[in-house]
This record gives structure tokens, sequence and C-alpha cells, in this order.
């Protein structure tokens, strides 16, 4: 969400005349990872600029820009654009396979994923840990890459980086399939297919 809603923010303040030098402080939220500080550092922010927010914290502004949330459910396609624009390089033809493992995750984990390396490698698929990777290593992995595989997750928001044409193949828990990588699939003009898993059904 960080990445589909809170740096497209960045495009409607800038539509509306603000640039990142124009800020004396940033709010960003306090992080775990050098996500957020690293994807806004590579648009023209400087470390001095941010506050990380925590409870209990009161700011008092004379001047506050706040752009609006982009819709969460239904990623608009402009979306896409402005990240590829923003982040992304060219590349001519995009080669790689890469499937993208949550075996590290708290929760939403394919349980038997190592029966599927074998077959992920016969067809030509690099397993990784999107974790493991900085943020501008995870854009250009995808941004490289024909074909995209995962389980339903944050794992797969670097999707809007792949190129036109590229194919996502999602895996569902049965009890949780959900519409927003498709959107934010089609909406980058990428092909989209989807495989439901087995497990328990909560009622």
């Amino acid at each position: 969400h960080r990445l589909h809603q809170m740096l497209p923010r960045l495009e409607l303040a800038n539509k509306g005349g603000w640039k990142p030098q124009d800020f004396e402080k940033v709010l960003i939220n306090s992080t775990h990872n050098n996500f957020a500080i690293e994807s806004l550092l590579a648009v023209g922010f400087y470390s001095n600029q941010f506050v990380e927010t925590f409870s209990g914290l009161h700011i008092q502004s004379g001047k506050l820009v706040v752009p609006s949330i982009p819709e969460a459910g239904n990623p608009p396609e402009w979306i896409s654009d402005f990240l590829r624009r923003t982040y992304g390089t060219p590349v001519s033809e995009p080669r790689g396979r890469i499937y993208t493992s949550r075996a590290n995750a708290k929760w939403r984990r394919i349980v038997n994923e190592a029966e599927l390396y074998p077959i992920l490698n016969e067809f030509g698929f690099e397993i990784i840990f999107p974790e493991k990777l900085s943020f501008i290593e995870g854009v250009r992995l995808f941004e490289g890459a024909e074909a995209v595989c995962g389980m339903h997750g944050a794992n797969l928001a670097n999707i809007c980086f792949c190129k036109p044409g590229a194919r996502l193949i999602e895996i569902y828990n049965p009890q949780h399939p959900e519409i927003y990588y498709w959107v934010t699939a089609t909406g980058a003009k990428d092909k989209y297919s989807f495989l439901l898993g087995e497990g328990p059904i909560v009622d």
C-alpha cells in the first residue's frame, strides 16, 4: 500500500506545484525497513527533511500539504505510469522469470513451497525473497521480468514496474481471492492469470 497509495501522492503534490525541495519537513510513518526513505531519497528528498510519526506526536504547522490517497482496492491506471516514469529505466526486452517467495512472511505462506522449487526451476523461474532486496533492486528485478509468479501479498507489489505484456501468475488461498493485483496488472497493461491453492475453509 505504501507503493500504490503513498508514493503516488508525490505525483498529486507535483501537479499542485510542489517539488521535493519545497518542503521543510516530510511526515512519514515509522518503519522497520528502509523502503520509505530509499524511495523518497530517489526522487530528490533529503534525509534531514524526514520526521517519523509515533503515538503521541503533536505537530503544528503554518502550512500543511496533504495530497489525497488514491483508491486502495482499485488502483487507477495512472499510478503504474507514474511509478515506471519515476523509478524505472528502459529495458529493451524483458527476459527473466521470477517467483516471489513468502516463506519468511508471518502469514499467507505456501506450506509445501519447497516442492514447487524443482518445477519452477524447470520453467526458468528464479526464486527470490523480496524482503532481502533494496527498493531499487526490487524495481530493477521486476522491470526485467517477462513473467512473475507468487502468492497474493506485498511480494507482488512491484508488478507495476513490469513492462507492458509481462505475465503475472497469482496464487490464492481458496478463502482469500482478491482483485487488487488483477486490477494493478491490467492497469499496467500486463497479462494476468491465477491459481487457486488448496486449504481449509473457515466459516
